[in-house]
């Protein structure tokens, strides 16, 4: 599974660069205007040819975003004939994807080349990308750095070719191997709000691989974080990569087993962490349910202490709970002592980030809190049951909680979880 998850991600960014060399690279870098187009003409051309390369652009775009390809290349290669370097990078562009015309690897060389000598990023870019794959030309990666590192070098840096940069640094391609030199560019896009999603994506899927695998540094936490990033952006080749992340560091921490029963259902161990030495906590959930999405949970939890009783527990959710009043108007708690062990049924909301007057998330929790003894040492276990309702789901959840209340209090009684 690792090697179709590496195939994956090493073709995924070249696929969406060859997609979205000229479209993105042109409206970003230079942007479509009347002056900027008759600036860009090189100032041994007379103002009528100013003039006419601005119309032949205009025409141009208008027929590419239209799809009509075959209109666009003939009036963009009348603005690159006159020497304007932004058509000339458009044209090379379709001339490589054979967009409007026959593809042809030269025509697309010749005219990369005469944008990126004037000094055009996404030229500059296309031409490394072409180098880079071998495209009508054998593969040359130190010619290929050489572009790519123009592109990304200049003002503010090309996005697209400081991230090809710092994949080229990752993976030693023709430049000396530099993981530091990498995993700065690549953050740098996985983090700047303004990075194009596509780019931010596949920075993100970049850096989780590094950490996964040890290149730099190995953190198999910050490789899941980075995955989980970029699948809360949509990508499905980051929620695969979780998916297998997640499956390798589950570990069972507290030996209760990968499988738990409540409620007459089943509950698949899905998450674990054992973030300091006192502390464990094991996530179970009903089959094909996650932790960002889930709608049932039960959770174990150990943490050592002498002093730490269950009502100390209970008194320290309470007083969390009170705080939380404040800003959750759906938030109620109800705590129940049962000798040796303390129980806090609450009830807590989220509101919906684009209309704070809804509620995206309501959720059901009801923790039980006892002392053990593991192995000689005095511990508090907490063990909940957890119970979401997103949306629409929301009014019909609160219809039915009585029940689900009394059905999880009879439940959780029953409940006798051995830690080890």
């Amino acid at each position: 599974m690792k090697k179709d998850i590496m195939f994956l991600l090493k073709m995924l960014p070249l696929f969406c660069l060859a997609l979205n060399l000229h479209a993105q690279g042109v409206a970003k870098t230079k942007p479509s205007t009347s002056t900027q187009h008759l600036t860009a003409i090189p100032s041994r051309s007379n103002v009528a040819n100013r003039l006419k390369a601005n119309e032949y652009i205009k025409k141009g775009m208008e027929y590419y975003r239209a799809k009509n390809y075959t209109q666009a290349a003939s009036y963009l290669e009348k603005a690159a004939n006159l020497g304007e370097f932004s058509s000339q990078s458009v044209l090379g562009s379709m001339y490589m994807k054979g967009e409007g015309v026959p593809q042809d690897y030269q025509k697309a060389k010749y005219w990369l080349e005469k944008s990126a000598n004037q000094q055009f990023a996404p030229a500059q870019f296309g031409l490394g990308l072409m180098y880079y794959q071998g495209l009508g030309m054998a593969k040359d990666d130190k010619k290929a750095f050489f572009w790519v590192e123009k592109a990304a070098t200049q003002g503010n840096g090309y996005e697209q070719a400081r991230l090809k940069l710092g994949e080229m640094y990752l993976r030693g391609e023709g430049v000396s191997q530099d993981y530091q030199k990498a995993s700065s560019l690549l953050e740098k896009i996985a983090t700047d709000k303004n990075s194009l999603p596509d780019n931010a994506i596949q920075a993100m899927l970049d850096l989780s691989v590094m950490y996964m695998k040890g290149e730099g540094v190995q953190d198999h936490q910050k490789a899941l974080l980075w995955a989980e990033k970029a699948a809360n952006l949509g990508s499905p080749v980051a929620k695969e990569v979780l998916s297998h992340l997640q499956a390798e560091s589950v570990t069972d921490y507290l030996k209760v087993g990968n499988t738990l029963q409540f409620n007459k259902e089943t509950y698949y161990l899905g998450w674990s962490s054992h973030p300091t030495d006192i502390y464990y906590i094991q996530e179970y959930f009903p089959k094909d349910e996650k932790a960002e999405s889930y709608h049932q949970m039960f959770s174990v939890s150990i943490l050592y202490g002498d002093a730490l009783t269950p009502k100390v527990g209970a008194d320290t959710k309470v007083a969390e709970l009170e705080l939380r009043k404040s800003t959750d108007a759906c938030c109620n708690y109800k705590v129940l002592n049962n000798g040796d062990s303390y129980m806090v049924d609450f009830l807590v909301s989220q509101k919906d980030e684009k209309n704070p007057e809804l509620l995206s998330v309501v959720e059901f929790n009801l923790y039980l809190y006892r002392q053990v003894t593991i192995n000689g040492k005095k511990a508090l276990e907490l063990d909940f049951y957890s119970r979401r309702a997103y949306g629409e789901e929301i009014i019909p959840f609160l219809q039915t909680l009585t029940e689900t209340r009394k059905e999880a209090f009879a439940e959780m009684t029953k409940t006798d979880i051995q830690c080890h």
